[in-house]
């Protein structure tokens, strides 16, 4: 009939022989014997018979004393009282408090409960916090849309909300509305992963237009950020790649066994050497080696990442539907 709240002596009650007092989040309960909630003049015998349309041992009375119909929903009602008869002997009488003690318990069991969640929390970041130190904005294509995880640093700096207060921040709303350069549409929010919003770290997403597919969104981002990218973070990516295949050239090739069968590779050996030498030299050319620039290419990107931005522009837009309707001729003039 109603929710508990963590059961507590009730020492604002007159305590009687045999009787035993808690809260609850809309009643106060009193257990005890016939005998003793009788004595103490809670209940008479009369309210312990059965009533119409009422399971056996289930009574139930509104503030006056009057059975309360079955289908009548009065339990929050202060003054509503309920009896309850249990297989031991029992009975359970429960009165429901004013609505000012309602509220006031609503408050503590709310407290209560943003209290553990917090600790909980707490001891969640305590223990995944680290995994999200020096977190890189991380891009996403799904089958429905596009999604970014970031900081409002790294987002702002990829051109979501620039200047604009982001959810979480005082007066700020639970999900913000902005367009990347591109003029996509992005829902940014705080994650479910409390540890990671913790961590300021926030989720961008951007369901597909009618009829765009991932591979037209994935292309037209990359040429976005291909048309985009420094020297230094062209080299940055090149070497995040030549140490995953130096990896697997490693591992793949050189240690793993086949059956019985594996290269023998003495770290003091000649060859290990050489590959260590040559393992080197890609990571040398690859910081030193001169970079080009395909004007062509750079060109083609550009005009697909222009051609993206123009149909995101609503005003663009509207100045392109004007500008095909049909043009209506003057009337000719009576004069000449």
């Amino acid at each position: 009939m109603a929710i508990s709240i963590v059961t507590q002596s009730h020492s604002s009650k007159p305590t009687h022989e045999g009787l035993a007092w808690s809260k609850w989040l809309y009643f106060d309960a009193v257990d005890g014997t016939v005998a003793a909630l009788v004595g103490a003049r809670l209940i008479t015998p009369a309210e312990l018979e059965p009533q119409e349309r009422r399971a056996p041992g289930y009574t139930a009375f509104l503030p006056g004393g009057k059975p309360c119909p079955p289908g009548k929903k009065a339990w929050r009602t202060p003054g509503y009282r309920a009896i309850r008869q249990r297989e031991d002997g029992t009975i359970r009488l429960e009165i429901t408090v004013s609505k000012e003690a309602q509220a006031e318990r609503r408050a503590a069991k709310r407290a209560q409960e943003y209290e553990v969640e917090q600790a909980r929390i707490n001891d969640e970041i305590e223990q995944r916090g680290h995994l999200f130190r020096g977190w890189k904005l991380a891009q996403f294509f799904g089958s429905r849309g596009e999604s970014w995880e970031g900081t409002k640093t790294q987002l702002q700096a990829a051109g979501l909300g620039v200047g604009m207060q982001y959810p979480g921040e005082p007066g700020a709303k639970k999900q913000a509305i902005f367009r990347c350069p591109l003029g996509f549409e992005f829902r940014v929010s705080l994650p479910l992963d409390r540890a990671k919003a913790a961590a300021g770290i926030y989720l961008a997403l951007s369901d597909f237009a009618p009829g765009e597919t991932q591979e037209q969104r994935r292309e037209v981002r990359q040429a976005m950020n291909k048309s985009s990218k420094t020297n230094a973070e062209f080299r940055e990516e090149r070497a995040a790649f030549a140490e995953l295949a130096l990896k697997i050239i490693w591992r793949e090739v050189f240690c793993k066994a086949n059956g019985a069968t594996r290269f023998d590779l003495p770290e003091d050996g000649a060859i290990y050497a050489s590959l260590g030498e040559a393992f080197q030299a890609v990571r040398d050319a690859i910081k030193h080696a001169p970079i080009i620039s395909d004007a062509q290419l750079e060109a083609a990107l550009k005009a697909k990442v222009g051609v993206a931005a123009a149909r995101n522009d609503s005003v663009l837009q509207a100045v392109f539907r004007e500008a095909m309707k049909p043009s209506t001729p003057a009337p000719l003039s009576d004069a000449g």
